[in-house]
């Protein structure tokens, strides 16, 4: 029974994963890289670069960067107000809309946009919807946390009671 189980749950699977990409993946080697080449990033000297528009105005810096599943990137999403990452908030542009230049001999990305367009824009959110914003994810998460404890903590007062005066309480 579980053989033909697994034998089913085989030809499931290999039917929904087309031949050619089945041949592809079989036959493909791994390649081993062993230099960065001339025009290629590293995700570490993007992120926490410096963001400007063409003018020179300071609009955020990059905190992380958004890849496709073929590990392409397909965009940053830039920091914008608050201070020192307080109430800050994330906001996800294309990555054919950056540029990097130098600048006093520092890497900065610039984006032809200003900061009213970047406050205005929507916070960037993950796949299951959450916003990427330190302060209110941590607030969330806080608040979460406390309503938690202190569910705990009022059901262990109870069974405390009732095991010293032997009288259960009374949910409303």
């Amino acid at each position: 029974m579980i053989r033909k189980a697994l034998i089913t749950s085989v030809a499931v699977v290999a039917l929904m994963v087309p031949a050619s990409e089945m041949a592809q993946t079989a036959d493909q080697k791994i390649q081993f890289l062993n230099q960065q080449a001339s025009g290629e990033r590293l995700a570490s000297q993007v992120i926490g670069l410096k963001v400007q528009n063409q003018t020179g105005e300071e609009l955020g810096d990059v905190n992380d960067i958004i890849m496709n599943d073929k590990g392409q990137a397909t965009g940053i999403v830039i920091g914008v107000g608050g201070l020192l990452g307080i109430a800050e908030k994330n906001v996800g542009v294309a990555y054919d809309r950056m540029q990097t230049t130098t600048k006093d001999n520092q890497m900065v990305v610039v984006l032809n946009t200003t900061k009213a367009e970047l406050d205005a824009a929507p916070d960037y959110k993950n796949t299951e919807g959450q916003t990427l914003s330190v302060s209110k994810r941590l607030g969330e998460e806080a608040r979460e946390t406390y309503e938690k404890a202190k569910e705990q903590a009022s059901e262990t007062y109870n069974r405390a009671k009732e095991n010293m005066t032997g009288e259960k309480k009374v949910t409303q």
